[in-house]
């Protein structure tokens, strides 16, 4: 099932008119009713909006036959569908990425400052030799 489907199955569900659901959101009924059939993308933002009406977390809104979606928004939109089985191994994933790459900026920044101090000392050197 679609989201904008679910969607619009529990809010006849929780017997809310397409009318009130605009209103709630700050749209127009008619730029609701589009979002409803799917001729309208949905934001993050806005399906969070649309989960607190409904009193329900955003994963909730997107589980779909078991399965995940995820929504990713940086710039650019991307989606993530798959269970949750394997949503769990890509958050352990994604994860051990992050960890690898803050333990490579900490490497980073030892060799920076080394090379500082390295630096530093081939400064004193070229000092001394022109003194002489």
């Amino acid at each position: 099932m679609k989201i904008n489907e679910k969607i619009r199955r529990i809010r006849e569900i929780n017997n809310i008119s397409q009318e009130t659901m605009a209103e709630k959101l700050g749209l127009s009924p008619s730029t609701y009713s589009k979002m409803e059939r799917g001729l309208t993308n949905i934001t993050l933002q806005r399906l969070e909006e649309i989960a607190q009406i409904f009193q329900m977390n955003v994963t909730e809104l997107l589980e779909s036959n078991s399965q995940i979606v995820c929504l990713i928004s940086e710039n650019h939109s991307s989606n993530y569908y798959g269970t949750p089985a394997e949503m769990t191994a890509e958050l352990e994933n994604l994860r051990l990425k992050l960890q690898h790459k803050d333990e490579m900026i900490v490497k980073q920044n030892e060799l920076i400052e080394q090379q500082k101090r390295e630096l530093a000392t081939l400064h004193e050197i070229i000092s001394l030799l022109k003194a002489k």
